[in-house]
C-alpha cells in the first residue's frame, strides 16, 4: 500500500515488481485513506508503505523490503550465509535513512512542492551533494552496487533517492 509520490514506498514496489510477487495497491494520503477504520485494522500507525501478505501485515520500507527479500531472494539479503553482507546492506540503508533522507528532503521535497524551502536553500543543496558524495564514496567504490556487483536490498532503498538527484530540476 502507498503511493508512488513517496520514495520510501518505491523500494518495496521496485522489489516486489522485480520478483515478480506484488504491485502497489494505492493508497491516497492526500484524502485519508491511510485513515479508514479498514486500513488502521492492518497498519494502526498509518502509514506508507504498508503490505499485507497472507495474515501478515507489516509496514515500514526497510522492513518489508527484508522480509521480500529472505522469503523470496535470499541472495538479496544473505542473513543466513553470510553476516558481513547483511551489516553493510543495514548500514548502507541506515545511512540513507539517517543521513541522506533529512537533507534529500530539504531539496527534493521542496523542489516538487511538498515541503517548505529551508532558510538557506543553497546551504541545503550544497549539505545534499556532500552527503551524496560521502555515501556514494562509503557504499559503491567497490563495484556498482552496494555490495560490489551483488545486486541486494540496499540498491532497492537507494535508487528512489538517487535518481532523481540525475534529473535536470536538480542540478
Amino acid at each position: 500500500y502507498g503511493m508512488i509520490h513517496s520514495q520510501n514506498v518505491l523500494a518495496p514496489v521496485m522489489l516486489a515488481t522485480h520478483l515478480n510477487v506484488g504491485s502497489m495497491t494505492f493508497c491516497n494520503l492526500f484524502e485519508g485513506g491511510n485513515k479508514t477504520e479498514e486500513y488502521l485494522g492492518m497498519f494502526p500507525f498509518g502509514k506508507v508503505p504498508a503490505m499485507k501478505d497472507g495474515s501478515l501485515c507489516i509496514a515500514e520500507s526497510m522492513a518489508i523490503i527484508r522480509y521480500l527479500a529472505m522469503k523470496y531472494q535470499p541472495s538479496f539479503y544473505p542473513i543466513a550465509s553470510d553476516l558481513q553482507a547483511c551489516a553493510r546492506i543495514d548500514y548502507a540503508m541506515d545511512a540513507m535513512s539517517s543521513e541522506v533522507y533529512p537533507l534529500w528532503s530539504d531539496v527534493v521535497y521542496v523542489r516538487c512542492g511538498f515541503k517548505p524551502a529551508p532558510a538557506d536553500q543553497a546551504a541545503a543543496c550544497e549539505s545534499l551533494n556532500k552527503i551524496i558524495g560521502t555515501w556514494l564514496s562509503t557504499f559503491l567504490a567497490d563495484g556498482k552496487f552496494v555490495c560490489g556487483e551483488q545486486l541486494t536490498i540496499a540498491d532497492f532503498r537507494a535508487v528512489p533517492f538517487l535518481l532523481p538527484l540525475t534529473h535536470g530540476a536538480f542540478k
